[in-house]
């Protein structure tokens, strides 16, 4: 089996082979047929706070692969990357939303090749260098079909998210800054980076001298993993959150 059998369920529902209105979105980042280990992320409308959600995973039946179901990330989820295809080429780091925006791995500024095997918070990922991404080194770029230009992606000016789970090895980096996230769209600059132990996300206008960042910050360890998440809204009070 590959997995494609497996489907979810809420304890709640009365299961007939003829009702699957109940069943839970869900994606299978990874299955390995040998010991059944797997990691799948599902879409649940509710999940309490204060009591146990009860989840039951049906599975040993060929005919449930077409019960899988690909929209666990809705249209507002624009890009949605693992990175744990352990790979070298062009295009080749998967985008889960649907929307085709895969990322390529460079080792440096021209070079594609594999990134860094490393054990993620939520199974496997990517390390990446912090001394090499300062120079532009060990890093992805996300393309829209060879296009190497973020301005394809299909994002408001201004108004979106991004959020990741990042391990910091070391908080203080020998040189000023490194980045986590960098993106130009129209006259805007939006940056979240790592300097000298701190985290800022930061919105600046490139057509405006002198270009000063609105920003916000929080302060991390060495040897723990952040949840980073920023929201960037230009037409707000406050452009950062």
């Amino acid at each position: 089996s590959d997995g494609d059998d497996i489907i979810f369920l809420p304890s709640t529902a009365v299961w007939s082979t003829d009702n699957t209105n109940d069943r839970y979105a869900h994606e299978l980042e990874t299955y390995t047929t040998a010991t059944g280990q797997m990691i799948a992320w599902l879409k649940i409308p509710e999940l309490s706070s204060s009591v146990d959600t009860v989840i039951y995973m049906y599975y040993g039946n060929a005919g449930n692969s077409d019960l899988s179901s690909d929209n666990v990330w809705d249209e507002n989820y624009v890009v949605v990357q693992h990175l744990n295809e352990n790979c070298g080429t062009t295009e080749c780091l998967l985008d889960s939303s649907g929307n085709g925006f895969n990322s390529t791995p460079y080792t440096n500024s021209t070079t594609i090749g594999n990134l860094y095997e490393a054990n993620a918070f939520i199974g496997s990922g990517a390390e990446f260098s912090p001394e090499a991404a300062y120079v532009g080194q060990n890093n992805i770029l996300i393309e829209d079909s060879g296009a190497v230009s973020p301005d394809n992606l299909p994002i408001p000016d201004g108004d979106f998210g991004v959020s990741m789970w990042a391990y910091f090895a070391d908080e203080d980096p020998d040189y000023s800054a490194q980045q986590l996230f960098s993106m130009a769209n129209g006259d805007h600059r939006y940056v979240i980076t790592n300097e000298a132990g701190i985290v800022k996300a930061a919105l600046d206008n490139i057509s405006i001298p002198p270009y000063a960042p609105v920003s916000v910050s929080g302060e991390i360890s060495e040897g723990q993993w952040y949840y980073v998440t920023a929201y960037f809204d230009v037409g707000a009070d406050s452009p950062v959150t």
